[in-house]
């Protein structure tokens, strides 16, 4: 049902090992379109490449993609935020909510739903920042370059943390110091991170 979009967003993709024994079990020219599909997506330059590719194989299996119908998309992606923010006012950890952070502001930059990992962050945010200025203007988040600035500092200091929380400062009185100041720090700013999110303009 429409309340496990959570779920498919989380979802792990498949392994090389588990879509090849997929494609193995089935007939060899459904498989042939599948495998070239595949790897034409995984090297595709553009959405439109990827489903290209995809309509193609599609026919070759004698089937019919139906078109994106734009209403449900539109319903989806609400659906989506607002359980991206529902996990979000209950989340005290701040990497955890970074996590949630950026697909939300993401979201708002493009109207459209993305899986982050970790290590995309920055490249996401970066995205979140097209079109701003320097004079101040809103990027296409609806965000200005200031506040933008400030979820990529939080973004690094989430990052030092963790780097130190897993012993990568040497240890030591100044390295638990230091740790023990971000922690503080970032449990102060995780409310205005939520709050740019959309969080608290949802509850009003």
């Amino acid at each position: 049902g429409g309340g496990r979009v959570m779920d498919l967003v989380k979802a792990p993709p498949l392994s090389p090992a588990q879509r090849g024994v997929l494609l193995r079990a089935l007939p060899s020219d459904a498989a042939a379109a599948l495998a070239a599909a595949l790897e034409a997506i995984g090297t595709a330059c553009t959405i439109r490449d990827a489903l290209d590719t995809l309509s193609h194989a599609a026919e070759v299996l004698g089937l019919r993609l139906k078109a994106v119908d734009k209403k449900s998309e539109r319903a989806v992606l609400a659906q989506l935020r607002a359980e991206l923010l529902g996990a979000l006012s209950a989340e005290h950890d701040p990497a955890a909510a970074l996590a949630l952070v950026v697909p939300l502001l993401f979201m708002r930059a493009t109207g459209k739903a993305v899986a982050v990992p970790g290590k995309t962050l920055a490249a996401v945010l970066a995205r979140c920042s097209s079109g701003s200025s320097s004079s101040g203007r809103a990027s296409a988040s609806g965000l200005s370059p200031e506040a933008l600035a400030s979820v990529e500092a939080f973004h690094a200091q989430v990052v030092e943390h963790l780097v130190l929380m897993g012993g990568g400062g040497g240890g030591g009185t100044d390295a638990a110091a230091r740790q023990a100041r971000l922690a503080e720090s970032l449990a102060q700013q995780l409310p205005a991170m939520k709050c740019l999110a959309g969080l608290e303009q949802d509850r009003e």
